[in-house]
């Protein structure tokens, strides 16, 4: 639905870490019907990890370690992936996301040698980011953002997307922002 929302709007497919609309970055928000709110989970950061084995060893070296047999069946396939809440182990990955140089008790300071870490059991270092990195990108593309309101709906064997007017505007971020809802 994201990709048809900025082809119709001229933006071309792009992995840029800054906003594609002017000015905006542009989310489609599934809802079950337009004019009701949805709770669904946003993604808050997809950039690559510049830490951890993701960045030592290696993609594959992750994968084969913490990812997951396919849901679908598809042999020889993993997958990594879910909603991976802060302090939660997951459940497929077995890995834990934590925020590591910020405290809640203390919330205007942080470690600039911080990082947003994926650890495992043993607490290794799966994929990280630095909190120089993820306060780049992170701030510099979820600064604007407009998110707009979108279902499908199948029509035979083809699929139509439509958009409601009611979009979400979300202006001026931080990375202490971030931090407070992890």
């Amino acid at each position: 639905m994201g990709y048809t929302l900025e082809a119709m709007l001229g933006v071309s497919a792009n992995a840029r870490n800054e906003p594609d609309f002017e000015g905006y970055e542009v989310k489609a928000m599934t809802v079950p019907a337009f004019g009701r709110e949805t709770r669904k989970a946003v993604t808050l950061f997809t950039p690559e990890p510049d830490l951890g084995i993701y960045q030592t060893q290696g993609v594959i070296e992750f994968i084969n370690r913490w990812g997951y047999p396919d849901r679908n069946g598809i042999p020889d396939r993993r997958n990594f992936g879910g909603v991976h809440r802060a302090n939660c182990k997951h459940n497929l990955t077995n890995l834990t996301p934590k925020v590591e140089g910020y405290s809640l008790e203390i919330p205007d300071k942080f470690d600039p040698s911080g990082v947003v870490a994926l650890r495992s059991d043993a607490e290794d270092l799966a994929a990280g980011w630095s909190f120089h990195k993820f306060a780049s990108t992170w701030t510099r593309k979820h600064s604007s953002a407009v998110y707009v309101p979108a279902m499908k709906e199948k029509c035979g064997d083809k699929v139509r997307f439509m958009y409601g007017p009611a979009i979400l505007i979300c202006e001026g971020t931080h990375l202490l922002r971030f931090f407070r809802v992890c």
